[in-house]
């Protein structure tokens, strides 16, 4: 099945490209020729989310997740909290090297070091009425200390991740053994909001319909047979108040029918 995700972020693209594998095929908006300026006036991540999604699917009328993040930080005052504002300081927005060089110095006016956390939003559009929302506490990331001194390691589309420090190790997220960009996200979390807002299954339940429907082989999906669901799926959007897990379990077992004649 394929999503487009909203976000002209090669860094973000990669990480969700990541998340999903093998679940999803992600395509960015440049494989659509899609650049607009989206007005992300939202009060929270969730909202900033929901904004983007109804902007690119209004465009796309495709699938589309969108999500947002805010960073928030102990010790400042909820006016001067970075919030959904994380990249844009004064009325300006910063570039990669801008953001690590102003919250390093927010960390050193904090004594070198200040705890944080992100907060982070997403809402996949499949269809109208077919809209699925979430800001739920498994998407947070775990609380980290930013610091004063930036690590030398820079990643685009990840700047703030050069003055971010694991609390438990002290490390650097560059320096960590199991550092993947954003290792600290729950990866399953992901998979499962993706597919039960595209199918209505959590992973397990779809791969277990899939392989019970003869469309898993060598340990990856038929092509043939996510080709007949997303079609299916698609005719299911298209109905605001169609039950679209039934349209998805239906799709498949019809899949798995025509399989077994064609054996």
């Amino acid at each position: 099945m394929r999503l487009i995700y909203a976000t002209g972020n090669p860094g973000k693209l990669t990480f969700m490209r990541d998340n999903l594998d093998g679940l999803v095929t992600v395509a960015s908006l440049s494989d659509y020729g899609v650049d607009i300026d989206v007005d992300e006036s939202g009060k929270d991540p969730l909202e900033n989310a929901r904004i983007k999604a109804e902007a690119y699917y209004a465009i796309l009328k495709r699938p589309v997740l969108a999500a947002d993040s805010g960073l928030y930080i102990d010790g400042l005052s909820e006016r001067e909290q970075p919030g959904v504002h994380v990249r844009r300081v004064g009325g300006r927005r910063l570039s990669d090297a801008e953001m690590i060089a102003h919250y390093a110095a927010v960390a050193a006016r904090m004594g070198g070091r200040a705890r944080a956390h992100y907060r982070n939003g997403l809402c996949l559009i499949a269809g109208e009425g077919h809209v699925s929302a979430t800001d739920a506490e498994e998407f947070a990331a775990k609380p980290f200390y930013l610091v004063a001194r930036p690590h030398a390691v820079i990643h685009e589309g990840f700047p703030l991740d050069s003055v971010s420090v694991e609390i438990a190790s002290g490390k650097y997220f560059y320096d960590l053994a199991d550092h993947n960009t954003h290792s600290m996200f729950w990866r399953q979390a992901y998979r499962d909001f993706v597919v039960t807002a595209l199918t209505g299954l959590t992973e397990s339940e779809y791969v277990a319909a899939m392989r019970k429907a003869g469309a898993v082989r060598g340990g990856c999906m038929v092509v043939a047979a996510e080709e007949w669901l997303e079609t299916e799926l698609e005719r299911a959007y298209a109905r605001p108040g169609c039950d679209v897990r039934g349209a998805a379990l239906a799709a498949i077992d019809t899949w798995g029918e025509g399989n077994a004649r064609e054996r």
